[in-house]
């Protein structure tokens, strides 16, 4: 009984030890893998990046778990960092990660616009918030230019300008006053009707000399008629003194599609020290302005009368006469100042066809108490001359189609049914825009139908040199060749104006 009870218990023991030692195998065999773990597994990071790059420090092709790393976005000109996706939603370009598992991240990017400043000459500019040269910033951006001119020289304008034709035409939005907030604004691209993304501004401040301009009385930015988005403004230039002047409206020009009235202002201001003449400068909507319905050329006529009408109301307070009213413009305003006298006939309430003696043209300011009707006969009976530069008078490959009912080449009546104010046509001989054969074949069409028609060439002068924008070179060319071009087309006027004086 002794014997057999021994081998019952040692039977146990036994089997516990082996199972002991199995346990403890197991254990040591587990710690072993755990500890190979922490210090053999590696980890992937992968990124991608479209218009940025991504730099990665330390740089390696797998990482051992634990191992801290930092990733930092750089956007490409013309975009902005937005922010980072995947297994990061972190907005900061420079993020730390621990590599405790495979990771993937995306650098996302939005489109900016880069941001030039501009060289200031005859004084400084400040801006707010601080940029630099190169910089590319989001849509949206507000920054407030503040300039100071040196002594002798006072401020021009504050300005954000955006190329829209290479070489050619700027988009420019400025304020002849400091402080000045400008926008960066993607609806700005509008502008681009040739073709191209908004990709940069040029921002800065211009100063011109003291003695640049004369004394005279302005009135800026007055509001004449809303028909769209857009508020349709003017802007009056007269004499110090000025009462019952003949009063010149100046349309601008633009390819019907860019610009406002301040891009005149040299002219205006020029025409108004001559002491003879109260001067407004006129905007009207453009091509690509996105109101609704999108602006035609008829529409642009109708504002056109519609500034007429405004400012024939308000005559009296600008020192001028609403019974004497001349009509300039140079390119699409060549086009459009034309255009007032050919169509004055047609406005009326009636419906626009685009052909020709069944459009009307309903003005979009017509004064209080007054019909349209009234109104018509007002502006016919008071143009007293009209003086279109370098006009895009014809339909042309250059130009472009337009409706019969618009076209000034088209809408020239014979002096037996109706006599025209006289005009006075313009071009340079190298200009390419419109070109001389365009001017020359209205001037000569004019006086086929026996209208009073003078026709000036300038030897040498491209297109748009009555233009004043805060460029050198633009301001360059308006002072060599936009004076003496409007020194005759004062001389011109003078003579108009001086015959009805001795008439009356």
């Amino acid at each position: 009984m002794h014997t057999q009870l021994t081998r019952f218990a040692q039977r146990p023991l036994r089997e516990l030890l082996i199972a002991a030692s199995r346990i403890a195998l197991i254990l040591f065999m587990g710690f072993t893998i755990s500890a190979c773990n922490d210090y053999d597994d590696t980890y992937q990071l992968t990124i991608s990046s479209e218009n940025g790059s991504v730099s990665v420090s330390p740089e390696a092709d797998s990482y051992a778990a634990g191992t801290t790393v930092t990733i930092t976005a750089t956007a490409d000109s013309g975009y902005i960092f937005s922010g980072w996706s995947g297994d990061s939603s972190a907005t900061d370009t420079s993020i730390t990660l621990v590599m405790n598992e495979d990771k993937t991240l995306e650098a996302n990017y939005d489109v900016g616009v880069v941001i030039e400043l501009a060289e200031a000459t005859n004084g400084q500019y400040t801006v707010e918030p601080e940029v630099s040269s190169g910089d590319t910033v989001a849509f949206g951006t507000e920054f407030t230019i503040t300039a100071t001119p040196d002594d002798g020289y006072i401020l021009d304008s504050v300005y954000k300008m955006m190329e829209v034709v290479s070489g050619w035409e700027d988009y420019v939005d400025e304020s002849f006053s400091s402080p000045y907030t400008i926008t960066t604004d993607a609806d700005d691209a509008r502008f681009k009707i040739y073709g191209g993304d908004l990709d940069k501004y040029v921002i800065g401040a211009g100063f011109v000399a003291e003695d640049t301009w004369g004394e005279l009385q302005e009135t800026l930015n007055v509001v004449y008629a809303t028909p769209g988005s857009k508020s349709l403004k003017y802007d009056v230039y007269a004499p110090p003194g000025a009462s019952d002047l003949p009063i010149i409206i100046i349309v601008h020009g633009g390819g019907w599609s860019v610009n406002n009235e301040d891009i005149m202002r040299g002219q205006a201001r020029y025409l108004a020290e001559s002491g003879r003449y109260v001067v407004a400068s006129i905007d009207y909507r453009l091509l690509t302005d996105l109101d609704d319905p999108a602006p035609t050329k008829a529409d642009m006529m109708e504002d056109v009368y519609g500034a007429i009408a405004h400012i024939q109301e308000n005559a009296e307070v600008y020192g001028g006469d609403p019974s004497r009213l001349i009509l300039t413009g140079d390119s699409a305003g060549g086009q459009l100042s034309a255009n007032t006298a050919l169509l004055a006939p047609y406005i009326g309430d009636g419906d626009y066809t685009g052909e020709i003696g069944s459009s009307y043209f309903s003005p979009s300011y017509v004064p209080s108490g007054m019909s349209v009707e009234d109104l018509k006969t007002q502006i016919s009976d008071s143009i007293i001359a009209v003086a279109p530069s370098y006009g895009a008078f014809v339909s042309s490959d250059g130009i472009g189609e337009m409706d019969p009912a618009v076209e000034p080449m088209s809408n020239i009546p014979d002096a037996s049914e109706r006599v025209l104010p006289p005009y006075y046509v313009q071009v340079g001989s190298e200009d390419t825009t419109v070109g001389t054969e365009n001017v020359q074949a209205f001037a000569t069409a004019l006086e086929d139908a026996g209208q009073e028609v003078t026709y000036v060439e300038y030897e040498g002068a491209s297109h748009a040199y009555f233009d004043w924008k805060p460029a050198p070179d633009v301001q360059e060319v308006f002072n060599t060749v936009g004076k003496p071009a409007l020194d005759d087309m004062l001389t011109y006027l003078d003579a108009i104006v001086d015959a009805l004086d001795s008439d009356e």
